[in-house]
């Protein structure tokens, strides 16, 4: 994400309190409130949803406008919600991913 938006100090920093706290929300709502698995998967509705209110009010906590916030927000959520694999870690993915829609969407 610095990488990607290294001169946009508030895109760095929603996409990396996205990952920290977007993705701890589905992890604690989804272990401790989480009864409707995805497809085989060990994430649930309940945790995704977490993951996307955090992320969305962290958005508009930092400043970003609603659209800008939501895109990200969804967009972070999505990729938390893909499962981990040895090609594929959330946690690598989800800021840089979530950066780039900002940037696309322009934020700043």
């Amino acid at each position: 994400a610095m990488i990607l938006a290294g001169s946009h100090p508030r895109i760095v920093t929603a996409s990396l309190l996205w990952l920290a706290l977007g993705d701890a929300a589905a992890a604690l709502v989804g272990k401790s409130f989480g009864r409707h698995r995805i497809a085989g998967s060990s994430k649930s509705v309940e945790g995704s949803a977490a993951s996307f209110l955090d992320c969305a009010a962290t958005g508009l906590a930092l400043g970003l406008g609603p659209r800008c916030a939501a895109a990200g927000a969804a967009t972070a959520t999505a990729v938390e919600f893909l499962p981990t694999t040895r090609f594929f870690n959330d946690n690598l993915f989800m800021p840089v991913t979530s950066a780039a829609v900002l940037i696309l969407l322009r934020a700043s």
